[in-house]
């Protein structure tokens, strides 16, 4: 996927673009959303999906069960890790990974997309 196939698949008007980063925020189902693309020789290599409430009603729990559940229908049962909070795809055309993480009082939703040249066998 090349960067401006992103742009047109996420209906992009407003972004920042270093050359290898691409940086979209938006607020998604109730929860804001932080999305950076990474591209190699404009090829999409990767992505971060950052997860985090929009209001003070919503927990971090509660917006781990709404990342997690797409995720599973769509793509599958994962590998479990870190009493499922850290979920992993290894699939043919990228890996996904889903983690909440939760340090001290810091708290973290995210999923990583990479393509699977970046992983060998």
């Amino acid at each position: 996927m090349t960067l401006n196939q992103v742009l047109e698949s996420e209906k992009i008007e407003e972004y920042k673009f270093d050359g290898t980063f691409l940086t979209i925020s938006d607020i998604v189902d109730g929860m804001i959303c932080e999305i950076t693309f990474r591209f190699d020789n404009g090829k999409l290599r990767g992505g971060l999906y950052s997860f985090s409430p929009s209001s003070k009603q919503k927990t971090y729990d509660l917006v781990w069960e709404q990342v997690k559940k797409p995720l599973i229908s769509k793509y599958g049962n994962p590998i479990v890790f870190e009493n499922n909070r850290n979920l992993i795809w290894n699939l043919s055309e990228f890996r996904l990974n889903a983690l909440f993480i939760e340090v001290d009082k810091a708290k973290l939703v995210y999923v990583t997309y990479d393509d699977p040249e970046n992983y060998p066998n």
